[in-house]
């Protein structure tokens, strides 16, 4: 992601997302009854002799999640009908990056974002499905936008020193932990001679940064947290500094490379500066979503869930409303 969307776009169109394992659990229930191998009438649990079945269990699923379930899979189909159309992909890679966007702009730290996830008992997954969805109709809404190669000139020029000067940048690597104790007791162990990958792998409490060795990127000031920031441009290449204390615990920081400020260079950074114009340009991911269900032709063949059909119905003409007022 560029330097634009990190510092200015709002925060990430992420539509809630229903309890898709509990909807698969039901499916597959299903599955197992038809095959045999599970009777809806036995019991899913026995409460003072008393049994509960399993009918019972999935009728109140069903009736708690079931209409949003289903509203979620028809935008999930209407969005991915649509970006195949356009030959639009989202790539496993553009998630990951906006997963961790996510975390480190609107959370601050991956324990405070699973506590989150816990409470709004959504899973990675669920949460990948909905960063999907908001990504392709991102994509959506640039394709719609045309500019021109003097306008993206005019455009960079306006925001080179803002958004593509590169300036003082350091790439490090860290190890987070609960307390002091633990922080010094691993830098003991690295100037050992153990691996810090290998450590932080092992015994890193960020469990974004951990899966790869520590390793946090290329920071550039203004990422971080202050204390941070402090000793990691503090320090000098190849240095291990910490533990550092912050509101997330306590780092050990070493700081594999340190870069120079760089002035950006129009050949350079032409494509990004294209891409943030378009972003400025482009309308709303709500815009995409509302034009995609106000075209959309639905059927259900549930009776219970005929109110989405009838939402859709309604949402068709507001949309048509608009349109009319628009052209008055």
């Amino acid at each position: 992601m560029n330097e634009f969307l990190k510092r200015h776009r709002p925060e990430a169109v992420v539509l809630i997302a229903l309890v898709t394992l509990i909807a698969g659990a039901t499916l597959s229930s299903s599955q197992e009854q038809e095959d045999g191998l599970l009777d809806l009438s036995s019991p899913i649990a026995t409460v003072n002799g008393t049994e509960i079945p399993y009918s019972l269990f999935y009728d109140m699923i069903e009736a708690r999640v079931g209409f949003e379930t289903l509203q979620n899979l028809v935008i999930f189909q209407l969005v991915k009908l649509e970006a195949d159309r356009l030959g639009i992909e989202v790539s496993d890679e553009e998630i990951d990056e906006e997963l961790s966007l996510l975390i480190q702009y609107q959370f601050g730290s991956e324990e405070v974002f699973m506590n989150q996830l816990n409470q709004a008992r959504m899973t990675i997954g669920e949460l990948r499905s909905q960063i999907w969805i908001d990504l392709a109709c991102r994509a959506i809404a640039m394709n719609e936008v045309t500019v021109t190669e003097d306008e993206i000139k005019a455009f960079f020029d306006q925001y080179k020193s803002m958004l593509y000067d590169k300036g003082e940048r350091v790439e490090a690597r860290q190890i987070l932990t609960a307390t002091e104790e633990e922080a010094n007791a691993i830098i003991a162990e690295l100037k050992a001679g153990a691996s810090f990958e290998q450590v932080a792998q092992a015994k890193s409490l960020d469990q974004v940064t951990k899966v790869r060795g520590g390793y946090i990127g290329i920071i550039e000031r203004g990422m971080m947290v202050e204390e941070f920031e402090t000793a990691a441009f503090g320090a000098a290449k190849g240095d291990i500094v910490g533990p550092v204390k912050t509101d997330y615990g306590y780092h050990i920081i070493e700081i594999l490379d340190k870069l120079d400020p760089e002035p950006a260079t129009y050949e350079e950074s032409r494509e990004a500066a294209e891409y943030d114009l378009k972003s400025t340009k482009a309308r709303s991911t709500d815009s995409v979503l509302i034009e995609l269900v106000a075209n959309a032709e639905l059927t259900v063949s549930d009776s219970k869930y005929q109110g989405l059909v009838d939402l859709i119905n309604g949402i068709k003409q507001l949309q048509q409303q608009s349109q009319q007022s628009t052209t008055e």
